[in-house]
């Protein structure tokens, strides 16, 4: 399998816009978030390996970063998200290769232990990051 961040982004970004509930999803960071249930995929660090002579193994994270408007009402917001998290991690387990584009996956869902209600042009959003890590490799000489 080759080495393809960009087929990885575009994958993430057709699975999480195929969550029910979701509005708006796109690559990289919004300048702000116009829908009430948003989410953008970006990516993350990158680790090589070397797994034999001739062959790295690269695992590449990315994170998917869900935003709800709360409109004040924060009970919806963290009912809605509870829905979307549940939908991701089937989606992501289904099928751990995401349609043939990487040899394995890992999915965190730790990064919103504090969570975070946040400003953004003037509205209060309830941010719940993803990390996803990914293993994809290729040939060196």
């Amino acid at each position: 399998m080759a080495y393809d961040p960009k087929a990885v982004l575009d994958q993430l970004e057709t699975l999480v816009s195929g969550l029910a509930s979701m509005q708006d999803v796109q690559i990289g960071v919004p300048g702000s978030l116009s829908n009430q249930v948003s989410a953008y995929v970006t990516l993350g660090g990158l680790n090589p390996k070397d797994k034999a002579a001739g062959l790295r193994s690269l695992w590449q994270n990315f994170l998917i970063t869900f935003g709800y408007r709360t409109d004040g009402n924060v009970s919806t917001a963290e009912r809605t998200l509870a829905d979307l998290l549940k939908e991701l991690e089937q989606a992501l387990f289904d099928d751990r290769t995401l349609a043939g584009t990487v040899e394995s996956l890992e999915a965190d869902f730790s990064g919103a232990d504090d969570p975070q209600y946040v400003p953004i042009a003037g509205q209060e959003f309830r941010r719940y990051p993803v990390l996803v890590r990914v293993k994809q490799s290729r040939n060196y000489p």
